[in-house]
């Protein structure tokens, strides 16, 4: 069967719309694990009592770089961000494009390094080492800015920072601890998962951050904490 896992969303600098990224997802008979995403692509909000549209197939198909894990949009431009696991390493690589014109494959450009922007996508190099789920915003209390997102293998919530989207990003730091899963099977502690900011919960411009992340609690059963966070801003 086919399904769609839904990611980030990006409204457009005049609020006329959002995009909302997506993976195209494959599932098998064999099992729950037996699934393989196909591409990601961008689908369209025009109307909060209408479904988003799918009008522009497979942005980024597999093969191609697959960016769709964070998003954000600065000064017109829509920002993405994309990890591909190297064995427990996650780096994560960045691409760009007008908001207007992102539906449009040709019209992205991806991150090299030292400054540097390109349109051949093997060439993207990465901006920081992360998660397959994270969240990356603008703190007005740091004048940064952030991402969060939950560390592999382990039950904590990690925080970079960088004064652009592309970085340099600042070596990771543990913010949080999470709740330990509940498993139920015996088969083994487990990790807590999908930890994502959500700066519109945000207070005092950013100093009291909100993230939430899964736990299991059993067989095929599970809950969505949030997590209250104060950061301090060290000049």
């Amino acid at each position: 069967r086919w399904a769609l896992w839904p990611g980030p969303l990006a409204a457009a600098p005049d609020d006329s719309c959002a995009y909302i990224f997506y993976s195209l997802i494959f599932a098998g008979s064999n099992g729950p694990w037996d699934f393989k995403s196909k591409g990601l692509s961008i689908a369209v909000w025009k109307d909060m009592k209408s479904r988003p549209e799918r009008n522009c197939g497979l942005l980024f198909p597999a093969g191609d770089i697959q960016l769709g894990n964070a998003a954000l949009v600065e000064n017109g431009m829509l920002y993405a961000y994309g990890c591909e696991p190297q064995g427990f390493s996650w780096p994560v690589k960045l691409g760009r494009a007008p908001f207007a014109q992102a539906q449009k494959r040709d019209a992205w450009e991806f991150y090299a390094g030292n400054g540097k922007w390109t349109r051949d996508a093997k060439s993207a190099a990465p901006v920081m080492d992360a998660a397959p789920m994270l969240s990356v915003h603008w703190s007005k209390y740091l004048k940064r800015y952030v991402s969060f997102y939950s560390l592999p293998l382990r039950n904590k919530i990690a925080l970079r920072t960088a004064p652009k989207p592309e970085g340099p990003w600042s070596t990771a730091i543990d913010a949080a601890d999470c709740l330990p899963p509940l498993k139920s099977d015996n088969s083994g502690p487990g990790f807590c998962y999908s930890g994502l900011a959500h700066p519109e919960l945000a207070k005092d411009g950013g100093r009291i951050e909100y993230v939430s992340y899964y736990r299991e609690t059993g067989f095929f059963k599970g809950e969505i904490r949030l997590l209250e966070i104060t950061l301090e801003s060290i000049h």
